[in-house]
């Protein structure tokens, strides 16, 4: 209900923003039809807040016009015409958004031209009629005239904003990359003590079975005891050399997670940029789609990214060479939901209980003995169990593919201290 309410008011504010603009206009001269400043806004707001509907955008957009312009001492007859263009306008970008268009820029000029352009021969057609087209061309070149003006300056502001974020995150990236460097540093330290145990044990691991055949074939009976004393001895020195080294790698991840967080939708570039560049190497033809309902800010981003990114790297590997993987993102009143389908190979029935279980696959190379389907996931449950405090569920069919479906509670990922941060 809280989120229903808030999305309303996001609405009703960026509508409020558009009938503002739509004060400001130069005229045209067919009687009260106007060329303002709200069809510019009107695909730079949709661009900028993706989560609203542009439907419901250009419903709302059309009453604030209506009810400003009235206030301004207009006549209400002469205003409906003009009201129907804002539905018009978004009508056409919700369709476009139905479609999962436009992809990129280029394409979004075309549809901001196209809806504008529409939106007013449509108004013009209702002021005067159809014949007024067929008589003067100079009404339709001025409209086309008006809509590629107002399009393109909608475009260098979407292009001068985008351009700006990329700076920011840059200035963000830098700084983060400095954050990363000294934590990597301090992470070799403690790397170089878990290999130098890792020898340890190997030798332990050799007393332990030298022990185990002097006690099988009852030999040197006199040195069990010592022998038995100097393994207790060395794995109690190990011990105590890892509990240093845990200690080292939490006081250096201590540090390193002081991070503000960042936003859902940064998440995902993230995410999409480095898989393609898997995908690649992978050598697969593979197409990642990502939907998601809103954003979010949110400062469990490490588990989040490891969740996401174990089960697309499973759906990648159970695709052979060509197909889609899609991850989507809805919200209810008490989850933050995530989906990965793949048109993959499937997972057989009886292997579906176990897939969770550590050291499990579905998928073995018995030539190479690598292990594909079933990598992560055994991580992945005791993250989103454990971690996150959600569940996670796996519907599959074989030579059909798979659907990772994993719950969060909202207050797992967004918690209350990220109440008063606004979403960029």
């Amino acid at each position: 209900m809280k989120q229903v309410v808030k999305q309303m008011k996001q609405l009703g504010l960026v509508a409020l923003l558009i009938g503002i603009a739509s004060q400001f206009y130069i005229n045209f001269y067919i009687t009260n039809f106007h060329f303002s400043f709200a069809a510019i806004l009107f695909p730079v707001i949709i661009y900028l807040y993706d989560e609203i509907n542009p439907l419901y955008l250009g419903v709302a957009s059309s009453l604030s016009f209506f009810l400003l312009r009235l206030v301004a001492g207009q006549q209400m007859v002469d205003l409906f015409p003009e009201m129907t263009f804002y539905l018009l306008y978004g009508g056409i970008f919700f369709l476009a958004k139905k479609a999962q268009k436009p992809q990129n820029l280029e394409e979004l000029f075309l549809l901001v031209l196209f809806s504008d352009f529409f939106g007013n021969v449509w108004e013009v057609y209702l002021r005067i009629g159809s014949k007024f087209f067929t008589e003067n061309l100079f009404v339709l070149r001025g409209l086309l005239l008006a809509a590629l003006i107002r399009a393109g300056i909608a475009m260098i502001i979407i292009i001068s904003h985008k351009h700006y974020r990329m700076f920011l995150i840059r200035e963000e990236h830098e700084e983060r990359y400095k954050k990363l460097l000294w934590f990597t540093a301090r992470l070799k330290t403690e790397v170089y003590w878990m290999e130098k145990n890792m020898d340890h044990i190997e030798k332990v691991m050799s007393r332990t079975y030298q022990l185990f055949t002097n006690i099988s074939e009852e030999k040197e009976r006199e040195n069990w005891e010592n022998q038995a004393l100097d393994i207790c001895k060395n794995i109690h020195e190990i011990k105590k050399e890892y509990d240093v080294v845990v200690r080292g790698v939490e006081s250096v991840l201590e540090n390193q997670m002081v991070d503000p967080g960042i936003h859902f939708h940064e998440l995902i570039q993230i995410l999409k940029e480095s898989m393609e560049v898997q995908i690649q190497e992978a050598k697969k033809n593979i197409t990642l789609h990502f939907r998601y309902q809103e954003d979010f800010y949110t400062k469990q981003h490490y588990y989040l990214m490891s969740v996401l990114r174990n089960l697309i790297t499973n759906a990648m590997e159970a695709i052979p060479k060509k197909g889609d993987i899609l991850v989507t993102h809805y919200k209810t009143e008490s989850d933050h939901c995530f989906m990965v389908q793949d048109n993959g190979a499937g997972i057989a029935e009886e292997d579906r209980p176990h897939i969770f279980d550590p050291g499990f696959s579905s998928k073995i190379d018995y030539q190479t003995g690598e292990v594909n389907r079933g990598l992560g996931l055994s991580l992945v449950n005791n993250i989103v169990v454990d971690c996150l405090k959600g569940r996670i569920k796996v519907k599959s069919k074989e030579k059909q593919g798979s659907c990772f479906e994993v719950f969060i509670p909202v207050g797992q990922l967004e918690g209350e201290e990220n109440e008063n941060i606004s979403v960029g």
